[in-house]
């Protein structure tokens, strides 16, 4: 009995221990299992995160700032810009800022902001100036010679001109008393204008001296040096004007004299000594004549129906330029004119350049577009595009 009690002990001992065995290796199965569902969930976390990161990184290279236009100019700045045409939708509206100190083609106001980031291709609209100040005239009914000079200054700087004033004698004005201006009445200016406005010192009281001709060709600084030298006293100013004449091109070499705002066509023996004069000296840059080839069509025969040509001068467009060519009384000669035009004033010493765009008359369509450098110092003009266009 005793032996078989302990064979049935160590059957159930041993029936226990397989039990337990078996227990213990499911156990750890589940285990495994766990752990393997929490990787894959890490993996997944990682997954979503990669995503994300992916999308980011696709929106930010199909991201562009939107620069700061306002300020620039249309023409010279903007149109053909490569980097802004590729990265976005210009819109242009061209409207009257109502604002005297900006420039005709200036963008005045953008949307959206400068700073803003956009989708690459976004639409950016740009209001560029479309006008400037208006033109102004003096009255020609306006007293000036003999009226008092507080009384001439307030009438010019309310008509919108700027007024400089410079001394000089007289026998028939009375001292403070306005002798002469710069300008004609009547005349179109633009706002802004600066008048040399000669006022009356009375009667001269000097003995008058010997006019230095040799003044002529030198620096201006030299010539007035010289003047002084004389015994010359009175008040001298300077006017800067183009010279195409090569031997006086030099910026600063005196060409001519004016007295009482008058250009001497031949200088005087002798001056008072207490007049005052302007020594009219080269700006150092030229008369620049641009001359293009009249606009073909596609068999190369001159176009001959009626056009819109607009002159573009760094930026600006100047209507003074092209009046003839959009005046209606024209009728140019097809086969042999060109489109000429002369530039007698330069925005700067610095080349620049000049945009010349043909149309048909009441139409987008373009014939002509040339784009023209300018180099006033030398008086030279070099065609960096002339082509025809025609879609």
């Amino acid at each position: 009995m005793k032996r078989k009690f302990a064979f049935l002990l160590a059957l159930v001992l041993t029936f226990c221990l397989f039990v337990t065995a078996c227990g213990d290796d499911k156990k750890s199965k589940e285990e495994e299992l766990e752990d393997l569902q929490e990787e894959i969930e890490d993996l997944e976390e990682e997954l979503d995160e990669l995503k994300k990161q992916e999308a980011t990184l696709k929106s930010e290279i199909n991201e562009v700032t939107v620069p700061r236009f306002i300020g620039m100019m249309y023409y010279t700045e903007i149109e053909g810009v490569s980097k802004y045409a590729s990265n976005y939708d210009l819109k242009i509206k061209w409207e009257d800022a109502n604002n005297p100190e900006l420039k005709k083609g200036e963008v005045f106001k953008q949307e959206p902001a400068a700073g803003k980031t956009v989708k690459k291709g976004a639409t950016v609209t740009l209001y560029i100036n479309s006008a400037t100040p208006k033109d102004i005239s003096l009255d020609v009914r306006a007293e000036i010679e003999g009226a008092h000079k507080d009384d001439v200054r307030k009438l010019l700087q309310d008509t919108g001109f700027v007024v400089n004033e410079i001394a000089s004698s007289s026998d028939n004005i009375p001292v403070n008393h306005v002798i002469s201006i710069n300008i004609n009445k009547g005349q179109s200016y633009l706002y802004g204008t600066k008048v040399l406005m000669v006022v009356s010192t009375g009667p001269a009281v000097l003995e008058p001296i010997e006019f230095p001709d040799m003044i002529i060709g030198e620096t201006q600084e030299t010539a007035a040096s010289i003047l002084t030298n004389r015994g010359f006293v009175g008040a001298i100013s300077y006017s800067a004007e183009n010279y195409a004449d090569a031997a006086y091109a030099k910026k600063g070499t005196v060409m001519g004299v004016k007295i009482d705002n008058v250009l001497m066509e031949e200088l005087p023996e002798e001056i008072s000594s207490d007049v005052s004069i302007t020594l009219v000296v080269s700006n150092g840059l030229k008369d620049v004549t641009v001359e293009l080839e009249w606009p073909k069509d596609k068999n190369g025969k001159n176009v001959n129906k009626a056009l819109n040509i607009s002159v573009v001068v760094n930026g600006t467009p100047n209507d003074a330029l092209t009046e003839k060519y959009n005046n209606p009384s024209y009728n140019p000669s097809y086969t042999t004119d060109k489109l000429t035009f002369t530039l007698t004033a330069h925005p700067s010493e610095e080349e620049y350049y000049v945009v010349v765009s043909v149309k048909e008359a009441s139409s987008d369509t373009y014939i002509k577009y040339a784009r023209v450098c300018i180099d006033p110092v030398e008086g030279t003009w070099t065609a960096i595009m002339d082509d025809y266009i025609d879609d």
